[in-house]
Protein backbone atom coordinates (compact mmCIF):
# COMPACT_ATOMS: atom_id res chain seq x y z
CA UNK A 1 0.00 0.00 0.00
CA UNK A 2 1.20 3.55 -0.76
CA UNK A 3 -0.63 5.33 2.01
CA UNK A 4 -2.41 7.77 -0.35
CA UNK A 5 -6.14 7.83 -0.17
CA UNK A 6 -8.18 7.63 -3.37
CA UNK A 7 -9.55 11.16 -2.68
CA UNK A 8 -6.05 12.77 -2.49
CA UNK A 9 -5.02 10.98 -5.65
CA UNK A 10 -8.06 12.37 -7.45
CA UNK A 11 -7.26 15.94 -6.27
CA UNK A 12 -3.76 15.71 -7.71
CA UNK A 13 -5.11 14.40 -10.98
CA UNK A 14 -7.64 17.23 -11.09
CA UNK A 15 -4.96 19.88 -10.46
CA UNK A 16 -2.83 18.59 -13.32
CA UNK A 17 -5.10 19.87 -16.19
CA UNK A 18 -5.75 23.15 -14.33
CA UNK A 19 -2.00 23.85 -14.01
CA UNK A 20 -1.42 23.03 -17.65
CA UNK A 21 -4.34 25.28 -18.63
CA UNK A 22 -2.91 28.17 -16.63
CA UNK A 23 0.48 27.74 -18.26
CA UNK A 24 -1.18 27.72 -21.67
CA UNK A 25 -3.04 30.94 -20.88
CA UNK A 26 0.17 32.57 -19.66
CA UNK A 27 2.01 31.59 -22.84
CA UNK A 28 -0.88 32.88 -24.95
CA UNK A 29 -0.85 36.20 -23.09
CA UNK A 30 2.90 36.58 -23.60
CA UNK A 31 2.60 35.76 -27.30
CA UNK A 32 -0.30 38.19 -27.71
CA UNK A 33 1.64 40.94 -25.95
CA UNK A 34 4.69 40.40 -28.11
CA UNK A 35 2.49 40.36 -31.23
CA UNK A 36 0.74 43.57 -30.13
CA UNK A 37 4.00 45.36 -29.44
CA UNK A 38 5.26 44.16 -32.79
CA UNK A 39 2.21 45.61 -34.53
CA UNK A 40 2.60 48.96 -32.74
CA UNK A 41 6.27 49.14 -33.69
CA UNK A 42 5.43 48.21 -37.27
CA UNK A 43 2.82 51.00 -37.36
CA UNK A 44 5.36 53.47 -36.02
CA UNK A 45 7.95 52.39 -38.55
CA UNK A 46 5.39 52.75 -41.34
CA UNK A 47 4.32 56.27 -40.34
CA UNK A 48 7.71 57.53 -39.24
CA UNK A 49 9.87 55.92 -41.93
CA UNK A 50 11.90 58.45 -43.93
CA UNK A 51 9.80 57.77 -47.02
CA UNK A 52 10.67 58.43 -50.66
CA UNK A 53 12.44 61.49 -51.96
CA UNK A 54 9.89 63.76 -53.64
CA UNK A 55 11.08 64.81 -57.09
CA UNK A 56 7.90 66.57 -58.26
CA UNK A 57 5.07 68.47 -56.51
CA UNK A 58 1.86 69.16 -58.44
CA UNK A 59 -0.50 71.88 -57.13
CA UNK A 60 -4.13 71.57 -58.20
CA UNK A 61 -7.28 73.64 -57.66
CA UNK A 62 -5.59 77.05 -57.55
CA UNK A 63 -7.56 80.01 -58.83
CA UNK A 64 -6.96 83.06 -56.65
CA UNK A 65 -3.92 81.70 -54.85
CA UNK A 66 -0.57 81.56 -56.62
CA UNK A 67 1.72 78.54 -56.57
CA UNK A 68 4.31 80.57 -54.66
CA UNK A 69 1.78 81.37 -51.92
CA UNK A 70 0.94 77.70 -51.48
CA UNK A 71 4.57 76.57 -51.57
CA UNK A 72 5.41 79.14 -48.88
CA UNK A 73 3.04 77.31 -46.50
CA UNK A 74 3.62 73.74 -47.72
CA UNK A 75 6.27 72.06 -45.53
CA UNK A 76 7.21 69.46 -48.19
CA UNK A 77 9.17 70.41 -51.30
CA UNK A 78 11.09 68.79 -54.15
CA UNK A 79 14.11 66.95 -52.80
CA UNK A 80 12.54 66.33 -49.37
CA UNK A 81 11.82 62.89 -47.97
CA UNK A 82 8.14 62.43 -47.28
CA UNK A 83 7.11 60.07 -44.45
CA UNK A 84 3.54 58.81 -44.81
CA UNK A 85 2.63 60.40 -41.49
CA UNK A 86 3.72 63.83 -42.73
CA UNK A 87 0.98 64.08 -45.37
CA UNK A 88 -1.90 64.81 -42.98
CA UNK A 89 0.17 67.27 -40.96
CA UNK A 90 1.03 69.13 -44.17
CA UNK A 91 -2.64 69.14 -45.23
CA UNK A 92 -3.67 70.56 -41.84
CA UNK A 93 -1.09 73.31 -42.15
CA UNK A 94 -2.35 74.27 -45.60
CA UNK A 95 -5.98 74.23 -44.43
CA UNK A 96 -5.10 76.82 -41.78
CA UNK A 97 -4.43 79.36 -44.56
CA UNK A 98 -7.25 81.97 -44.72
CA UNK A 99 -7.91 81.33 -48.42
CA UNK A 100 -7.86 77.51 -48.23
CA UNK A 101 -11.00 75.66 -47.14
CA UNK A 102 -9.53 72.18 -47.54
CA UNK A 103 -6.31 70.55 -48.70
CA UNK A 104 -5.47 66.92 -49.38
CA UNK A 105 -2.05 65.45 -50.17
CA UNK A 106 -1.40 62.15 -51.90
CA UNK A 107 1.82 60.38 -52.84
CA UNK A 108 1.96 58.74 -56.26
CA UNK A 109 4.75 56.22 -56.72
CA UNK A 110 7.56 56.56 -57.15
CA UNK A 111 8.25 60.24 -56.35
CA UNK A 112 5.22 62.46 -57.14
CA UNK A 113 3.34 64.49 -54.51
CA UNK A 114 -0.09 65.82 -55.52
CA UNK A 115 -1.52 68.73 -53.51
CA UNK A 116 -5.25 69.29 -54.09
CA UNK A 117 -6.59 72.60 -52.78
CA UNK A 118 -10.17 73.84 -52.42
CA UNK A 119 -10.10 77.61 -52.16
CA UNK A 120 -12.55 79.74 -50.23
CA UNK A 121 -14.71 82.03 -52.37
CA UNK A 122 -15.25 85.67 -51.33
CA UNK A 123 -18.93 86.67 -51.36
CA UNK A 124 -18.92 90.13 -49.79
CA UNK A 125 -16.77 93.02 -48.63
CA UNK A 126 -16.70 94.21 -45.01
CA UNK A 127 -15.00 97.40 -43.89
CA UNK A 128 -13.22 98.35 -40.73
CA UNK A 129 -11.62 101.78 -40.29
CA UNK A 130 -12.12 102.34 -43.99
CA UNK A 131 -10.18 99.21 -44.98
CA UNK A 132 -12.15 96.68 -47.07
CA UNK A 133 -11.84 92.94 -46.41
CA UNK A 134 -13.28 89.89 -48.15
CA UNK A 135 -15.43 87.38 -46.29
CA UNK A 136 -16.71 84.02 -47.54
CA UNK A 137 -20.08 82.33 -47.04
CA UNK A 138 -18.81 80.72 -43.82
CA UNK A 139 -18.11 84.12 -42.28
CA UNK A 140 -14.34 83.74 -42.56
CA UNK A 141 -12.16 86.80 -43.17
CA UNK A 142 -9.99 85.97 -46.20
CA UNK A 143 -7.81 89.02 -46.68
CA UNK A 144 -7.76 92.61 -47.92
CA UNK A 145 -10.24 93.26 -50.72
CA UNK A 146 -8.64 94.02 -54.06
CA UNK A 147 -5.54 91.94 -53.43
CA UNK A 148 -7.29 89.10 -55.27
CA UNK A 149 -10.36 88.93 -57.55
CA UNK A 150 -13.63 89.17 -55.66
CA UNK A 151 -17.13 90.62 -55.61
CA UNK A 152 -17.62 94.28 -56.51
CA UNK A 153 -20.45 96.38 -55.10
CA UNK A 154 -21.57 93.77 -52.56
CA UNK A 155 -20.89 95.05 -49.05
CA UNK A 156 -21.75 93.91 -45.54
CA UNK A 157 -21.77 96.60 -42.86
CA UNK A 158 -22.15 96.74 -39.10
CA UNK A 159 -19.69 93.93 -38.33
CA UNK A 160 -16.24 93.92 -36.76
CA UNK A 161 -13.34 92.45 -38.70
CA UNK A 162 -11.27 92.45 -35.52
CA UNK A 163 -13.82 90.32 -33.69
CA UNK A 164 -14.20 87.99 -36.65
CA UNK A 165 -10.48 87.40 -36.86
CA UNK A 166 -10.39 86.82 -33.11
CA UNK A 167 -12.90 83.98 -33.55
CA UNK A 168 -16.04 85.60 -32.10
CA UNK A 169 -18.91 83.16 -32.65
CA UNK A 170 -21.52 85.89 -32.12
CA UNK A 171 -19.95 88.15 -34.75
CA UNK A 172 -19.69 85.24 -37.15
CA UNK A 173 -23.39 84.41 -36.61
CA UNK A 174 -24.30 88.00 -37.53
CA UNK A 175 -22.14 87.83 -40.66
CA UNK A 176 -23.77 84.55 -41.71
CA UNK A 177 -27.19 86.20 -41.50
CA UNK A 178 -26.05 89.06 -43.73
CA UNK A 179 -24.35 86.74 -46.21
CA UNK A 180 -27.51 84.62 -46.48
CA UNK A 181 -29.49 87.73 -47.40
CA UNK A 182 -26.90 88.89 -49.94
CA UNK A 183 -26.83 85.49 -51.62
CA UNK A 184 -30.62 85.43 -51.79
CA UNK A 185 -30.62 88.85 -53.46
CA UNK A 186 -27.88 87.79 -55.88
CA UNK A 187 -29.88 84.71 -56.81
CA UNK A 188 -32.69 86.98 -58.00
CA UNK A 189 -30.44 89.21 -60.05
CA UNK A 190 -29.40 91.91 -57.58
CA UNK A 191 -25.72 92.44 -58.37
CA UNK A 192 -25.02 95.58 -56.32
CA UNK A 193 -26.25 95.81 -52.74
CA UNK A 194 -25.29 96.81 -49.23
CA UNK A 195 -26.57 94.99 -46.15
CA UNK A 196 -26.03 96.48 -42.70
CA UNK A 197 -26.45 94.16 -39.72
CA UNK A 198 -27.82 95.74 -36.54
CA UNK A 199 -27.27 94.61 -32.98
CA UNK A 200 -30.99 93.98 -32.47
CA UNK A 201 -31.33 91.11 -34.94
CA UNK A 202 -32.39 93.44 -37.76
CA UNK A 203 -30.78 94.09 -41.13
CA UNK A 204 -31.09 96.97 -43.59
CA UNK A 205 -30.62 96.11 -47.29
CA UNK A 206 -30.12 98.91 -49.81
CA UNK A 207 -30.12 98.35 -53.58
CA UNK A 208 -31.37 100.11 -56.70
CA UNK A 209 -33.07 102.85 -54.65
CA UNK A 210 -34.84 100.46 -52.27
CA UNK A 211 -34.27 100.34 -48.52
CA UNK A 212 -35.57 97.10 -47.01
CA UNK A 213 -35.69 96.28 -43.33
CA UNK A 214 -35.41 92.58 -42.43
CA UNK A 215 -35.20 90.58 -39.27
CA UNK A 216 -32.37 88.08 -39.56
CA UNK A 217 -33.55 84.52 -39.92
CA UNK A 218 -36.21 83.33 -42.38
CA UNK A 219 -35.16 86.09 -44.78
CA UNK A 220 -36.41 84.15 -47.80
CA UNK A 221 -40.03 84.48 -46.67
CA UNK A 222 -39.54 88.23 -46.10
CA UNK A 223 -37.85 88.60 -49.49
CA UNK A 224 -40.79 86.86 -51.14
CA UNK A 225 -43.25 89.26 -49.45
CA UNK A 226 -41.23 92.20 -50.73
CA UNK A 227 -41.51 91.11 -54.35
CA UNK A 228 -45.24 90.49 -53.99
CA UNK A 229 -45.70 94.10 -52.88
CA UNK A 230 -43.13 95.59 -55.28
CA UNK A 231 -45.03 94.18 -58.25
CA UNK A 232 -48.12 96.22 -57.26
CA UNK A 233 -46.38 99.56 -56.71
CA UNK A 234 -47.10 102.02 -59.58
CA UNK A 235 -44.22 102.70 -61.94
CA UNK A 236 -44.03 106.39 -61.00
CA UNK A 237 -43.57 105.43 -57.36
CA UNK A 238 -41.24 102.57 -58.06
CA UNK A 239 -38.70 103.51 -55.39
CA UNK A 240 -40.24 104.13 -51.99
CA UNK A 241 -37.99 105.37 -49.26
CA UNK A 242 -38.33 102.30 -47.09
CA UNK A 243 -40.06 98.90 -46.91
CA UNK A 244 -40.30 97.21 -43.52
CA UNK A 245 -40.59 93.40 -43.69
CA UNK A 246 -39.84 92.57 -40.06
CA UNK A 247 -43.44 91.90 -39.04
CA UNK A 248 -45.02 88.54 -39.83
CA UNK A 249 -47.61 88.50 -42.63
CA UNK A 250 -47.34 92.22 -43.27
CA UNK A 251 -45.34 94.77 -45.24
CA UNK A 252 -45.01 98.42 -44.21
CA UNK A 253 -44.24 100.72 -47.16
CA UNK A 254 -43.07 104.27 -46.46
CA UNK A 255 -43.32 106.38 -49.61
Amino acid sequence: MTGRTPRASRRRKARGPAVMGGIALLVAAVVTGVWGVGRINAWRLHWQAPGPVIHSVQLRGLSRLSADEVRAVLPIHEGDRCPVGALQAAADRLSAHPWIAEATLSWVMPDLLIVQVRERQPVAVVRENGVPWYVDRDGMVLGPAGAKPGPVGVELGGVSVTQLRAGSSEERRRVLGGVALLELMRRDGVQTAQVTIGNDGAALAAFDGWRLRFRTGRVEEQWRRFWQVAARIPTDARHPKEVDLRFANSVVVKL
